[in-house]
């Protein structure tokens, strides 16, 4: 497929996704990420792409996204899944690995007991809903 044409479908894409009621901001997110690729595709001189070079491609701009424009984890593998999608529309075996999502290996930082302690005595005797709400919030395990 030539990259001119990419772009036309991109068009058809957006209003598809407007017949389905996406948000607005869904539509900005997934037009920007494929806009983003096509103006790689562009730079680079790939004038088409298909089912034989796609895989290709796609390993080269998920280490573009990496070491040129330094996006995070999380960016790149939201950038790739969206154009992912686009391209699925169109017919195209995608098989990559996509980058770890850097936010599922977090660990949860808590307060200790003597924490906790500390900042139910910053809280003073007068303002007895906020003590409430502090204690309800680290007895239930519940998040802010």
């Amino acid at each position: 497929m030539k990259i001119d044409k990419l772009q036309k479908e991109l068009t058809y894409y957006v209003n598809e996704l407007e017949d389905l009621e996406r948000s607005k901001n869904t539509i900005k997110t997934y037009s920007n990420s494929v806009n983003l690729f096509i103006d790689y595709l562009v730079a680079n001189d790939i004038k088409s792409i298909d089912n034989d070079n796609i895989d290709s491609i796609m390993k080269k701009y998920r280490s573009y996204l990496k070491n040129k424009r330094n996006n995070t984890p999380t960016t790149r593998k939201r950038y790739l899944q969206d154009i992912i999608q686009f391209l699925k529309t169109l017919d195209f075996n995608i098989n990559i690995e996509l980058p770890k999502d850097s936010a599922q290996n977090k660990k949860i930082k808590y307060l200790n007991n003597e924490e906790i302690q500390e900042v139910l005595k910053t809280i003073p005797k007068s303002m007895i809903r906020d003590k409430a709400v502090i204690q309800t919030l680290y007895r239930t395990g519940l998040r802010v």
